[in-house]
Formats: structure tokens, sequence, C-alpha cells
């Protein structure tokens, strides 16, 4: 049996492209996992309900005075913005029933961004991948429309050429159709005149046969009549 032949080049091509599909659909998969954010709790809203409460209480007057509350008048105020990339400040503890906000991190911006901007690179690729097809695809229309015009116009040529020789070779055989009519017609004028002037030299001969024989009955007559005189 034949050993068959074994392209190197295009096997490690094909693992190479199974690679890049492959790191392409993890990277995919990374994205769509690190793309589900927590749900956001608004807690200013839910602070501010909570001091509007306390305010519009009424005080007794047996309670002994309570320290000041974090919602509390004196402590309410703008709180000073915490700087980019840190976590806010929620006066050390989280409200009841909540949990605390999981710290923004720079991996996880980063490696969106390479998944964003692999997917644009793709989406790019593909983009231009398209438009040289459609190019070589109205390259490809255009010579096959050439060539299929440069077929008629041949196939047209060659037909006209047909068509003349047919008409030539035609032309011939009726000019010699014509000279075999007329070959014919003098042939049957000249038989016909053949045919006459033989029937005609048959009646002179005829004529003067019987003239001979009348004048030789003539003679034999007057011979025989002769001797009785």
């Amino acid at each position: 049996s034949e050993r068959q032949p074994i392209f190197h080049e295009q096997l490690e091509r094909t693992r190479e492209r199974e690679q890049a599909k492959e790191s392409e659909r993890e990277a995919l998969e990374n994205y769509k996992e690190k793309r589900a954010i927590p749900k956001k709790v608004n807690k200013k809203g839910r602070k501010r309900s909570e001091s509007v409460t306390s305010e519009r209480a009424p005080a007794s007057p047996t309670s002994p005075a309570s320290p000041a509350s974090p919602t509390s008048p004196a402590k309410k105020g703008r709180k000073k913005a915490a700087p980019k990339g840190e976590p806010a400040d929620t006066d050390g503890a989280a409200t009841e029933g909540e949990a605390p906000a999981p710290p923004p991190t720079g991996k996880k911006k980063v490696d969106t961004e390479k998944v964003l901007d692999a997917i644009e690179a793709k989406m790019r690729k593909e983009m231009e991948e398209a438009r040289r097809r459609e190019m070589l695809q109205k390259k490809r229309d255009q010579k096959v429309q050439e060539k299929e015009e440069n077929r008629i116009a041949k196939e047209n040529e060659h037909m006209a050429h047909v068509r003349a020789d047919y008409r030539q070779n035609h032309a011939l055989k009726e000019e010699a159709a014509a000279e075999r009519r007329l070959v014919m017609a003098d042939r049957e004028k000249e038989m016909a005149a053949t045919e006459a002037r033989q029937k005609q030299d048959r009646v002179r001969r005829d004529r003067e046969r019987e003239a001979k024989l009348l004048r030789k009955e003539q003679e034999r007559f007057a011979r025989l009549c002769a001797p009785a005189a």
C-alpha cells in the first residue's frame, strides 16, 4: 500500500487555528462571567428616609439623653468623597440586612478591555475579510462576464463565417444547377433539331426512292411496248 503524504505545515496551521478558537472562546466566557456586576444598593436614599423619620418622631421627656446617632443632624453633613479606586466610607459598618459592595479592582477592568479589544479586532478582521471577499467576488463576476461576452462574440463571429460559407456554397450549387439546366436545355434543343433533320432526310429519301421506282417502271413499260410497234 502507498504511503499517504503528510502535510506538516497544514497540520501546524490547523492546530494554531484550533488554539486560537479555544483561547477566544475562553476569553468570551471570562468576559461574560466578569460582566455580571453585583446589584448596587442605593444607601443614600435609605439613610435620608431614616433621618427624616427620626426628626419627625417626638422626643420623650423621661428618656435619658442618648448619644448622637449616626443619622442625627449634628453628624448629618456632606461626606468627603473617597478618592478614585478606594471604597467609600460607610461610617465603619454596613446597614442591617445589606452586604458591603465589593471594592472595585483594576484587574477586572483590564480583562474586560482586553476582551473588548479582542472582540473589536475580530469584528474588524471579519469586516475586512468580508470586504476582501466582496471585492474578489466582484472581480470574479467581472471576469466571468468578460469571458461570457468574449465567448458570445467568438460564437457570433464563427456563426457569421458559417453563414457566409453556407451562402457561398449554396450560391455555387445554384450556379452549377443553373448551368446544368442550360446544358440540358441546349442538349434537348440539339436532339430535337437532329431528330427533325433525320425525319426530313427520311422523307427526302423516301421521295427519291419512289421517284426512282416510278422511273424504272416507266422504262420497263416502255421497253415492253417498243417491240410490238
